[in-house]
């Protein structure tokens, strides 16, 4: 159910990104449509986490799911109802088998290459150097990519341990009560405060002071404060 989880965020990604027309400034506005994307996401997270646990509790849980699946249905008759204009990318085969082809070339020609500057470079006998530079860059990133099961098996505690953990809570605020269920509401809410607040002050603020924090080194920091995090939660419940 996590690589499902997973997966399904991935599709939503590359099918936004394939909409964007190739050009000089497709970073930025590729850039733009992620903040976007994000930001939508956790925008509807707070209006569903701050509605539905009081509709459940005063009108009942038939009527609270009863929203979500038409909400559910109304978001899906907006996505189909403009399927014809999206930008569909060909299916071009297997890029597990396609990378696998390329590694394989590259140690059966590492002979040919004893200078080589890396161990894919080789490869260059059979493929492109786009091809090599890719392979290269998904090398890259494949220690994030395998901590990805690990983050979505956290993450979806917050949907099950986490309410648990909120019943042994104090949580009165301001005075009110706050139902258990919207103890998730605090995620989607701090998302939308700093998501703006990083890209607009922290990170070009950083990059003043010729700091350049590259995405992938984003996404690491972000994984270790956000694994910290959950030893925080088992510390406050052991000791509290």
């Amino acid at each position: 159910w996590q690589s499902q989880t997973s997966g399904q965020y991935q599709r939503r990604v590359h099918a936004g990104a394939d909409q964007l027309a190739p050009g000089p400034d497709l970073q930025s506005r590729m850039s733009f449509f992620f903040t976007c994307f994000y930001f939508s996401i956790n925008l509807g997270s707070i209006v569903s986490f701050a509605v539905i646990p009081i509709v459940s509790q005063t009108a009942g849980y038939a009527i609270a799911f009863g929203i979500t699946s038409v909400a559910f249905v109304v978001a899906l008759m907006v996505i189909t109802t403009g399927r014809k204009g999206y930008v569909q990318a060909p299916i071009t085969g297997s890029i597990i088998n396609q990378i696998w082809i390329l590694m394989k070339d590259a140690r059966a020609n590492k002979d040919d290459y004893p200078t080589r500057e890396h161990w894919l470079d080789p490869a260059i006998k059979n493929h492109s150097e786009k091809e090599i530079r890719d392979v290269k860059a998904v090398w890259r990133i494949m220690p994030i990519f395998a901590m990805l099961p690990v983050f979505w098996t956290l993450f979806n505690q917050q949907n099950s341990s986490w309410v648990l953990q909120a019943d042994r809570m104090n949580r009165r605020i301001f005075g009110v009560v706050l139902p258990t269920a919207q103890i998730q509401l605090f995620n989607p809410l701090a998302i939308l405060v700093l998501l703006p607040l990083f890209n607009k002050v922290v990170w070009p603020g950083l990059a003043r002071f010729n700091i350049y924090v590259k995405p992938l080194d984003r996404m690491s920091i972000g994984m270790l404060f956000y694994g910290s995090s959950f030893w925080h939660v088992c510390i406050c419940t052991e000791f509290n």
